[in-house]
């Protein structure tokens, strides 16, 4: 019976092992695989299809240990998964890789099934004799719309890129968000830069101007300076959309805690670089994406 879906995984070491300790920042999930007999000869008895989203794969499938432990290497704790899936299990090394990024959707699906959908795309959008220009554009245009777009929504814009005006709109909007629940029963940190401000929006600054400008301007920039320094640390200690803190997050989430763990509407969103060359030429091959290429031409 397959485990609870979880869109969100660790690469968990195996306790009092120093040497596996350092797997977490190995850039490969399974350096020296090809070279472990134990493991090849578990793999060999598994079917040529991943365990979490059934992609049929006669070659780059890896193993995955259910519980974790990368020392056993038993018939039930081994599974074959596809990249995509072995990879959300392991995301501190994708973190440190930067193979992927965390994208919020509405969508009410799973992660391996939008893993799906992030391969048909990938595979089809990499250019080669293979697939069809028109198609390939297509699906890079797709992909970006689904995922690079949301992508940014969600994300915080570089702070260095962000003029005086534009840090004057978050400043208010933030301000806006935070008097709107102030009133409420949740606990609000009193050290954040909101509990101490003089003006709440623009028209308020305009107003004070009017009656001292010089005062006014002097508060003003008093208080985006706050603002900014504030930004700043929010930023740095944001673990919303990291997948590198998520993943440091997620190392100290005790076993019992861990397999309820949810992130409602957060999926991973891999780069073309999550495959190889030598995988995007395999899969243009396979039926699945020929046939979508062929429906294509016609």
């Amino acid at each position: 019976m397959k485990p609870k879906n979880r869109k969100f995984g660790i690469l968990r070491p195996v306790s009092g092992n120093t040497e596996s300790q350092n797997m977490r920042r190995d850039k490969t999930i399974h350096m020296g695989f090809k070279d472990n007999e134990v493991l090849k000869a578990v793999m060999a008895k598994k079917p040529s299809k991943c365990y979490f989203c059934e992609f049929h794969d006669e070659y780059f499938l890896e193993p995955h240990h259910l519980d974790g432990d990368h020392t056993n290497h038993t018939d039930d704790n081994v599974v074959a998964a596809c990249t995509l899936c072995h990879a959300q299990n392991h995301i501190f090394g994708l973190a440190l890789d930067k193979k992927a990024e965390i994208c919020v959707l509405s969508a009410d699906i799973s992660q391996e099934i939008l893993n799906q959908l992030q391969r048909t795309l990938l595979v089809l959008s990499h250019k080669s004799d293979h697939i069809d220009i028109e198609l390939s554009n297509f699906a890079r245009r797709h992909r970006q719309e689904l995922f690079l777009e949301p992508l940014k929504r969600h994300q915080r814009p570089n702070p260095a890129k962000i003029s005086d005006a534009e840090y004057t709109r978050l400043m208010f909007e933030d301000i806006q968000a935070f008097n709107a629940i102030k009133t409420r029963t949740q606990n609000i940190d009193t050290n954040l830069y909101f509990t101490h401000i003089k003006f709440n929006n623009m028209e308020e600054y305009e107003e004070a101007k009017q009656e001292d400008t010089l005062n006014a301007n002097v508060d003003f920039v008093d208080q985006l300076r706050k603002y900014k320094d504030w930004y700043l640390r929010a930023i740095k200690e944001n673990k919303n959309f990291s997948l590198y803190q998520l993943a440091k997050s997620l190392a100290l989430v005790t076993d019992e805690a861990y397999e309820d763990f949810e992130l409602p509407n957060h999926f991973i969103v891999f780069s073309p670089s999550i495959f190889t060359n030598e995988q995007y030429e395999y899969y243009q091959t396979l039926d699945v994406f020929k046939n979508i290429n062929m429906k294509r031409v016609q």
